[in-house]
Parts: structure tokens; C-alpha cells; sequence
């Protein structure tokens, strides 16, 4: 799958290009957790989950998603999980 970078909160997880692979995500409050091709949370969105509280998903991208400046991770709230590249 590639490499896993493990996230709690909003992280940078890559600088420069890349491949999305895939995202997986517990948390008890839920939230909105997108992915940027960018080092913070602005620009192109290039991935989102949305969770309920107590909820989970694993989003599998078999192709990837490309990404040129860089892969950030946003939380809008508590989370475990890691981000593939």
C-alpha cells in the first residue's frame, strides 16, 4: 500500500509529490477529515471522510491521487488513523 503516516490531529504528512493511497480513521467525536495537495489546510481537497461520532472507514484509492505540493492532513476533530502515500 505504500507508506502510513499515523495521525491524531491536523499533520503534515508529506512535502512535495506523491500518491494518495488510502485513509483510515477511527474517532469518537467525529468530524470532517480531509486530505490537501498542499502543506496546510488550503488549496485542493484531494480526499475527505466523514464520520459520525463513534465511527470508522478505511477509503482505499487502488490508483492514487497525485499530489504536487505536498499531503496535509486536517481533523476537525480527535482521531486515530494513518494516511497512506
Amino acid at each position: 500500500m505504500g507508506v502510513a503516516t499515523p495521525v491524531t490531529t491536523s499533520t503534515l504528512v508529506q512535502t512535495g509529490t506523491g500518491m494518495l493511497r488510502g485513509v483510515s480513521l477511527r474517532s469518537t467525536a467525529g468530524g470532517t477529515f480531509d486530505v490537501y495537495d498542499n502543506t496546510s489546510a488550503a488549496g485542493t481537497v484531494i480526499c475527505t471522510v466523514q464520520l459520525a461520532a463513534n465511527g470508522s472507514q478505511t477509503v482505499v484509492i487502488p490508483d492514487g491521487v497525485r499530489f504536487g505540493i505536498g499531503c496535509y492532513f486536517s481533523a476537525s476533530a480527535a482521531c486515530v488513523g494513518s494516511v497512506w502515500t
